[in-house]
């Protein structure tokens, strides 16, 4: 499949850890952010599955819903979207150029996230949605979604990842997540312990109301592509909901969502018992412990730091309790691999890895260290990501477990093996 890629002129181009040039650019364009209705959500692990899962809920209410997310996949567009479905080019290229435009003879360089963000205000003021959801990049405070005024912000699990752009401490990392509480609004979280004192200070700065637990979700049943929860909130028990979102942590991501919407219905805006349900429900988020095949099994898992690595382990020993698994693995970005590996090790029979698209993590290094580590796990570095995946498939037993896994730049490119 041949892909688009509209936003060449910017993949040069780094970050820039302040607003200064977010502000600039949106000004040029008219701040198109003041005119929406935002829900902000950042966190470690969880903020895309929460973006969804608000996303999916406001939808099912009958509301026109902008959603921005990063990284996309496999197409540019799919960064954003409205009820669900990415741009169209005919829309996405005309609001490229017109930006563009905006910045002929400006002395600012907007890096690719911040022209991405620009130019999601712009498309969500033009489509007229009634909620923008919004998922930060990196961080919060200096994030360049971080210049709308949201009505709710919502900051999922806090653990350690980006260290050297956060900070070194859970209490570092999580005062940058808070950054995008806003005055007199509301925060949802279900963090606990040093990270939430945090989050509870910010909001007392703020005068901001912080929501803890409003809503209660209780597992009963789980299996490779679907869960079943008693889902609890304002008094009433709704039995047996269900979830193509797999896994225990995945509760508390509902948690925040449903937390949420419950402060939109509040604030007089029209979600009924049965949207929050059939949105849960009929949310769909892609790299998620998400099954591709069976015979052999085959996940893709977007978990990228120590926290969600082990979350995936946990519960792949709760779907396959007598296996270990073959894992499959790539990394991008500044991270430690060696401590994610050793996380990984006591889960599996074997890890090969390869090498993302996206600043990666060297996979021969990878294989070094594995090799050296320890005798029980073998590993073999795949040069082409795909082909090493088929050959995996090729050569695996058809109840083999294989869980293709890591940074979103390298698990995306397995996207296309189906």
């Amino acid at each position: 499949m041949k892909k688009h890629r509209h936003f060449t002129f910017l993949e040069k181009r780094g970050f820039n850890l302040n607003l200064g040039t977010i502000k600039e650019l949106s000004e040029f364009i008219g701040n198109p952010h003041k005119d929406l209705k935002c829900i902000h959500v950042a966190g470690t692990n969880g903020k895309g599955s929460v973006t969804a899962f608000i996303s999916s809920i406001l939808i099912e209410a009958g509301f026109r819903v902008g959603t921005f997310i990063s990284p996309h996949l496999v197409e540019e567009n799919e960064r954003f979207l409205i009820n669900g479905k990415p741009i169209a080019d005919k829309k996405l290229l005309p609001l490229i150029e017109r930006i563009r435009f905006s910045l002929k003879g400006k002395k600012i360089k907007p890096s690719l996230f911040e022209f991405c963000t620009a130019l999601a205000f712009l498309f969500f003021k033009e489509e007229k949605v009634d909620f923008a959801v919004l998922e930060t990049g990196m961080g919060g405070r200096l994030d360049a979604t971080n210049i709308v005024d949201s009505l709710i912000s919502v900051i999922t699990k806090i653990s350690f990842d980006h260290q050297e752009y956060l900070g070194n401490s859970i209490e570092e990392i999580a005062a940058e997540k808070a950054g995008i509480i806003k005055e007199n609004s509301v925060c949802i979280t279900r963090n606990k312990g040093k990270a939430l004192n945090v989050i509870k200070k910010f909001c007392k700065k703020k005068k901001a109301k912080l929501i803890v637990s409003e809503s209660k979700a209780e597992l009963k049943k789980i299996d490779v592509n679907k869960m079943f929860f008693d889902l609890t909130f304002e008094g009433k028990k709704f039995e047996n909901v269900c979830t193509s979102l797999i896994g225990e942590h995945q509760l508390e991501n509902i948690e925040n969502s449903v937390n949420a919407v419950l402060e939109l219905r509040k604030k007089g805006f029209g979600i009924s018992e049965k949207d929050i349900i059939n949105g849960i429900k009929k949310t769909h988020w892609p790299l998620r412990l998400e099954l591709k095949q069976k015979k052999p099994f085959v996940f893709l898992d977007a978990s990228h730091n120590e926290d969600g690595l082990k979350k995936t382990g946990l519960v792949l020993r709760e779907l396959f309790p007598k296996k270990k698994f073959h894992f499959y693995f790539s990394l991008s970005g500044a991270r430690d691999y060696r401590k994610m590996l050793q996380v990984l090790i006591p889960f599996a029979s074997r890890i090969d890895v390869f090498d993302g698209k996206f600043k990666p993590v060297s996979g021969k290094e990878m294989q070094k260290f594995l090799l050296k580590k320890t005798k029980k796990i073998n590993s073999v570095f795949y040069k082409n990501p795909r082909n090493g995946l088929r050959k995996i498939i090729e050569n695996s037993k058809k109840d083999d477990v294989i869980v293709a896994l890591g940074s979103i730049y390298g698990v995306s490119l397995l996207i296309e093996n189906w």
